[in-house]
């Protein structure tokens, strides 16, 4: 019975450890997420994050907002303008999350989504004063948050 029991604790104990995040990645809702400070277009910061089995960071709440911009202010120490995983390439105004997740959550800055020169299709979040989220180009370059679930 003792070596059941310490078989047990020892399953719990291995299934907790493969619950946590990597080094230098933050926890929060039961995802982690990771700052990259090198800029890079969105396809490219979406394809680095996907190496590392994860995804742009998607956002669900105001809360996940809040704590996502907390996690770029404390690693890249500013609110740096950095990619998130929302785009609507596929269709203007049908914004979708890279990991493919609902989208049904947004603080876009007012007067955005606005698709300026009918060429803006990803999401940056730390926009303006407010720390919003904007549209912009795919091809800008900026840093990133990958995202990936525990």
């Amino acid at each position: 019975m003792l070596t059941l029991s310490l078989l047990v604790c020892a399953l719990i104990a291995l299934a907790r450890a493969d619950a946590t995040c990597p080094d230098n990645w933050s926890e929060f809702g039961g995802r982690c997420f990771h700052y990259v400070s090198v800029k890079m277009t969105w396809a490219e910061a979406e394809k680095n994050c996907q190496s590392m089995k994860a995804n742009l960071a998607s956002v669900h709440s105001a809360e996940e907002n809040q704590n996502i911009q907390k996690v770029i202010k404390a690693t890249s120490l500013n609110e740096s303008r950095t990619w998130i995983g929302g785009t609507d390439c596929q269709m203007t105004n049908l914004w979708l999350w890279s990991d493919g997740s609902q989208f049904v959550f947004s603080e876009w800055m007012p007067g955005q989504p606005d698709n300026w020169e009918n060429n803006e299709a990803c999401i940056e979040i730390n926009y303006g004063e407010e720390g919003k989220w904007n549209d912009i180009p795919c091809s800008f370059r900026r840093q990133s948050l990958c995202a990936l679930s525990l």
